[in-house]
């Protein structure tokens, strides 16, 4: 996969500008940088704080040729990616399924996928919002999430972790594609997150929650759970809420 980035000083959604681009027959590989987001987004529509400077706001257009049900390990694999490039500028991180980078159990990094279909194919967009310095984190959430600067690593060469991270992207999205590669990026996820096995967790599903241990995960990325009554459940990554430390 050929990277090309587009970066911006403003822009409303560096996900809403590569959908943009991807309807309208943008390559695969195309990147949306930018320094401030002015309608930032998460999963379900919750906002991602974006302040000028404070972050690193990205979005990649993927074209995959591999089997649609394993669309949902994109994720997986962006975690994965994201987890390498911060270990590059000295945080280290932990993988909570199925879309967040934390330290401390405070969040550093959110990933939001979305697929969607045109005249031109079909075409999944990985948003990766990063906290590069404190500036970025809402008072009220102070004890919730983290930053670069907060941790201790490199904020000032936000470039340096764009390279890292499109080199880390096209590694991971190249290993995804390839003959057996869904089970790697499976494997290698569970290598590197705490939340694959053993994790006692606290799971919303939309207003029903329950309690249980992690089992590992899906051939399509989804959570095994063993309820606190012995059922076994399997988590799908769209109709979560929340899952937390329990």
């Amino acid at each position: 996969m050929k990277i090309q980035l587009f970066t911006f000083d403003t822009i409303d959604s560096t996900n809403s500008e590569a959908m943009r681009q991807a309807h309208a027959g943008a390559a695969e590989g195309v990147c949306i940088v930018a320094d401030e987001q002015t309608a930032g987004r998460g999963r379900f529509g919750r906002v991602w704080s974006s302040k000028k400077g404070a972050g690193l706001y990205f979005s990649i257009i993927l074209r995959p040729k591999f089997e649609p049900r394993h669309f949902p390990l994109v994720t997986l694999m962006a975690g994965i990616a994201v987890n390498s490039a911060l270990k590059s500028v000295g945080v280290e991180t932990d993988i909570k399924w199925v879309n967040d980078l934390i330290v401390r159990d405070r969040k550093i990094c959110g990933i939001l996928a979305e697929a969607s279909e045109s005249v031109h194919g079909r075409f999944i967009v990985i948003g990766i919002g990063i906290n590069i310095t404190n500036d970025n984190i809402p008072t009220d959430s102070e004890n919730l999430a983290t930053s670069i600067m907060a941790e201790g690593g490199k904020a000032d060469d936000v470039d340096a972790l764009v390279t890292s991270l499109c080199e880390e992207l096209r590694r991971g999205y190249d290993l995804l594609s390839a003959e057996g590669g869904p089970k790697m990026v499976r494997d290698l996820w569970c290598s590197l997150s705490s939340y694959a096995v053993g994790k006692r967790v606290v799971v919303d599903t939309s207003g029903k929650i329950f309690s249980g241990t992690t089992c590992g995960v899906e051939e399509n990325g989804a959570l095994i759970v063993q309820t606190d009554d012995g059922t076994t459940r399997t988590v799908e990554a769209g109709e979560i809420s929340r899952v937390r430390p329990g």
